[in-house]
């Protein structure tokens, strides 16, 4: 269970549920993307149950599929000094 727990603890707690190391660090910006949106059937079927006896009709539970096609291994992220405020990005800066 600890594992699991530090697992959940490494994503991005925001709505995308990306590794933090990924998501969150600066020289991954313009390395993601919206791509199609998808219905999740099991979240609207959750949702119908919530909303049992209500009359309004329960709409899809509709989400974005990210796109993130950076390749680490020809475009390594930079390792990122915690104790600078700003990471030294390199030939990675925009």
């Amino acid at each position: 269970m600890l594992a699991y727990r530090m697992y959940l603890n490494s994503l991005c707690s925001g709505d995308c549920g990306q590794p933090r190391a990924l998501a969150h660090h600066p020289a991954n910006d313009g390395w993601y993307g919206v791509g199609e949106r998808v219905i999740c059937h099991a979240c609207t079927a959750l949702k119908r149950a919530a909303n049992e006896g209500s009359k309004e009709p329960v709409k899809p539970v509709e989400y974005y599929v990210l796109d993130h096609d950076r390749d680490y291994d020809a475009n390594p992220l930079p390792v990122l000094d915690l104790n600078r405020d700003t990471p030294d990005l390199g030939a990675f800066a925009a």
